[in-house]
């Protein structure tokens, strides 16, 4: 016949099983909170890098629009959309 265990021992075992227990349930919600973080992480760098995107498309139009405030860009285009041509050129068409 077993012996049964006396009160000290089995509240120990108690004391002992609740702590593994808590401990087991702070691991899995620290793994959790660490997983989130990093997910959180991912998602600002790519933040970021849409920023510094954003940031260059702006400075390309910027730059693009002080382009066509000269004359070389007015020139360009009555070239290209009008014929435009200066007096002393010569225009070649080549036929396919």
């Amino acid at each position: 016949m077993k012996k049964k265990p006396s009160k000290p021992q089995s509240r120990l075992r108690v004391y002992a099983a609740f702590w593994i227990f808590f401990i087991a349930v702070c691991s899995v919600a620290i793994c959790l909170q660490l997983g989130k973080a990093k997910e959180k992480e991912l998602q600002a760098q790519a933040l970021e890098q849409e920023l510094a995107n954003a940031k260059q498309e702006e400075q390309d139009l910027k730059d693009l629009i002080e382009f066509k405030k000269t004359s070389e860009y007015a020139e360009q285009q009555a070239r290209e959309k009008l014929g435009w041509v200066y007096s002393d050129e010569i225009i070649f068409h080549v036929e396919d």
